[in-house]
């Protein structure tokens, strides 16, 4: 066995190395041994947007039963290319079957740019701790994204107090 660690080249093109085999007295054991290797440039990834929820609040928090809650959701595209339109929602509880609120941006976010989006809710029952809260963006998955791991973000181990 024979076993040879080699490094290509950094630029592109067809290289060859020829090796000769010596045994330690200097005896040649082969003749040559050829290597052949083709380099070539990898393609840049394609370059992708990519939304991430970079503030998400209540105030106040924790909120009260039968009162105004303000939500704060921003959202960034930290991503390369500009995002084409997308909704958002907020669930006011995790467990709730519908969004809280819903947000269409219709024009999108440039590489780099941000939207902040708010809303008023009035939880009318108390829900005692812990409870958590959610919200999602490109909720339709209408934006193809460098992550599409990171679009939620939560707020946990609360409670609705009672007024």
């Amino acid at each position: 066995d024979l076993k040879v660690d080699l490094k290509a080249p950094g630029s592109e093109g067809e290289y060859e190395g020829i090796w000769n085999l010596r045994s330690p007295d200097g005896e040649y054991l082969l003749n040559y041994i050829s290597v052949k290797i083709k380099v070539v440039e990898e393609e840049a990834p394609a370059e992708k947007a990519d939304l991430l929820i970079t503030e998400f609040s209540l105030n106040p928090n924790p909120p009260t039963m039968g009162e105004n809650v303000h939500v704060r959701v921003r959202v960034k595209n930290q991503g390369g290319i500009d995002a084409g339109g997308f909704k958002m929602e907020w669930y006011g509880l995790d467990t709730f079957a519908d969004p809280s609120c819903t947000w269409n941006i219709i024009g999108g976010l440039v590489a780099d740019g941000s939207v902040l989006m708010e809303c008023d809710f009035v939880f009318a029952s108390w829900y005692p701790s812990p409870k958590t809260t959610i919200a999602y963006v490109d909720v339709d998955d209408d934006v193809d994204e460098s992550n599409e791991g990171n679009n939620s973000a939560s707020i946990g181990g609360f409670s609705v107090l009672a007024p």
